[in-house]
């Protein structure tokens, strides 16, 4: 059976397991997807796992996603600028890191027709650095409790 983890703290209120677990039955996969709360060590074993073909993956949620950026052997697509990775997979025992919360935040603002328009963005995090990603060519505001963290968030995506 090929194992699946969300890892986070915290991450008990996740709805990822139900949502995959329910794929993989409709599907007849034989797969587990499970929630996990880690630290930076179990986020860490977590990798390790993946490269070692333990699981088969992983999504990553706050607070570790600017964490398992550091922590991929590569990233790709526009996980490389964001510097967040939210998706792990393993490629020849290489730990790959990818970001769906970009395509994600392009799909919703363009569902939502919002077009060019301003965008205010709350926090410095790795989901924000995704979504200052997505929403470039706009004009954007940030808010966030740490400035500094906020201004480097902006300096890494070009955006200062």
């Amino acid at each position: 059976m090929r194992r699946f983890l969300v890892l986070g703290d915290p991450v008990a209120h996740s709805r990822s397991p139900a949502i995959h677990n329910a794929a993989f039955e409709h599907y007849g996969l034989e797969a587990d997807y499970q929630a996990a709360r880690v630290g930076r060590a179990g986020l860490e074993e977590a990798a390790n796992a993946i490269r070692r073909g333990e699981l088969a993956g992983a999504n990553v949620t706050m607070p570790h996603k600017e964490s398992a950026f550091a922590l991929s052997d590569r990233v790709v697509g526009p996980a490389a600028i964001a510097r967040s990775v939210n998706t792990w997979l393993a490629d020849e025992g290489l730990l790959v890191g990818a970001s769906t919360d970009v395509p994600g935040i392009v799909a919703a603002w363009k569902r939502r027709a919002l077009g060019d328009g301003p965008a205010h963005l709350l926090g410095a995090g790795g989901a924000a650095a995704a979504a200052l990603v997505a929403l470039s060519g706009r004009p954007i505001s940030i808010s966030a409790r740490n400035e500094s963290k906020a201004r480097l968030l902006l300096e890494i995506i070009g955006m200062d």
